[in-house]
């Protein structure tokens, strides 16, 4: 605190400084603390003073004032007052001089104290309270930026960035959201109420595919297609292994899964390749033929070469039903080319002939002999190596037998 004493009738010793930074907002009065003597010592009692700015510190120009506090405390000399100019002489940056006047509380004038005190930094600071961008130099930091926004704010630049999870918003525009209500969105735990008929629906609003990815590959894709001239779009359902496919123009068809690795050809996916096949898994599949079904296994085929298509082949592997409504159960290599040729199982079977049937064998253990029908209706039971080649024929079972004529049994 710098000291002055006077010989005048009245004078003070004074510092200037803001409130503390405990309070939480900055007013714009600032407290004068002085030591008053009077020509006989210090002062004590209670007296007016006034507060006069000028921007010298001797005549000049008046900037604000006189401002006067009445009864001001005084105790040996020392008193603490509070005083006011408000912000607006503080905001050109100017120099400042602080005139003090002084008279015992009831006197009829005031007399003034020499010289004048030079107003420095914390009084002019109050121009922080009042200041606009238009007045600052530098840069702002984060931390200073922090608001609340009461009113709208257009963010128009492009190339501003803006981040965060949007964890406090509440009230978003439904406008800007394509229209979406907040109930309009589905959520990671269920949606309740999102009812078909109301419209309400998970997919998409054109013809574009829908696919739903786990680690962030296709585990499922829906396709609504209409190749085939149908009076409503049907829908291609691909699941499993990301390659899995469906050949162009083809429309209903669906791979429930499957897909996948083999020792000797890596990844090998399934195909449907005729509207309306289905493979329901398994790898390395191809689902032809108008409706042919593969269930699963590896390396089936339906279809090539039919005309009506419908052929099915449950499982094994290396089979293929290639004649119109042919059925293969299982086991692997067998062939039925025949048209509703039918072959159960076992391995190297063919039956070419229409409506032959084969119930399986063809498997010793260490080799494939197959059986083959290829008489029309003709039959062949199990075995090794037999073969019913004469329409209706029949060889119920044995190893080699032959059944050549016409309605012949050979029975072995």
């Amino acid at each position: 605190m710098n000291k002055h004493t006077y010989t005048i009738t009245l004078a003070a010793a004074c510092s200037l400084f803001m409130p503390g930074p405990a309070a939480q907002a900055q007013g714009t009065a600032f407290s004068y603390q002085g030591r008053l003597n009077t020509a006989s010592g210090t002062a004590t009692g209670t007296y007016d003073l006034t507060f006069t700015l000028f921007n010298t510190n001797a005549g000049g120009i008046l900037i604000s004032g006189p401002v006067t506090n009445s009864a001001v405390s005084v105790s040996n000399g020392l008193f603490t007052v509070a005083v006011d100019f408000g912000s607006a002489p503080f905001t050109l940056g100017q120099p400042l001089w602080l005139e003090i006047g002084a008279r015992t509380n009831g006197a009829a004038t005031f007399s003034t104290l020499v010289p004048r005190q030079t107003v420095l930094t914390t009084p002019i600071a109050t121009f922080a309270e009042s200041a606009n961008a238009a007045s600052l130099i530098g840069q702002v930091t984060d931390a200073n930026l922090a608001t609340t926004f009461t009113s709208p704010h257009s963010f128009n630049n492009a190339a501003n960035s803006f981040t965060g999870n949007g964890s406090g918003l509440v009230g978003v525009n439904a406008a800007q959201l394509g229209g979406i209500p907040s109930s309009g969105f589905w959520k990671t735990n269920g949606n309740i109420g999102a009812n078909p008929t109301n419209g309400a629906f998970l997919g998409t609003a054109d013809n574009l595919p829908l696919e739903v990815r786990v680690n962030n590959q296709r585990v499922l894709r829906l396709e609504s297609v209409n190749d085939g001239g149908f009076a409503h779009p049907v829908v291609n359902v691909i699941g499993g292994y990301v390659s899995n496919s469906v050949a162009a123009g083809v429309d209903g068809a669906t791979i429930a899964g499957g897909g996948g690795s083999d020792v000797n050809f890596g990844w090998v996916p399934n195909t449907v390749i005729s509207s309306f096949a289905t493979i329901g898994g398994g790898f390395g599949n191809t689902a032809g033929g108008l409706a042919g079904t593969i269930g699963g296994g590896y390396y089936n085929v339906t279809g090539p070469g039919s005309v009506t298509g419908v052929e099915f082949v449950g499982g094994g592997y290396t089979n293929v039903a290639s004649g119109d409504a042919a059925v293969i159960v299982g086991g692997f290599q067998n062939t039925a080319s025949g048209d509703i040729a039918t072959i159960g199982g076992g391995a190297g079977n063919l039956a070419s002939g229409r409506g032959a049937v084969i119930g399986g064998g063809g498997y010793d253990g260490s080799s494939v002999a197959g059986s083959t029908a290829s008489g029309s209706a003709s039959v062949v039971g199990g075995g090794f190596g037999n073969q019913a080649t004469g329409a209706y024929a029949t060889v119920p079972g044995g190893a080699a037998n032959v059944a050549g004529g016409k309605w012949s049994l050979a029975a072995g």
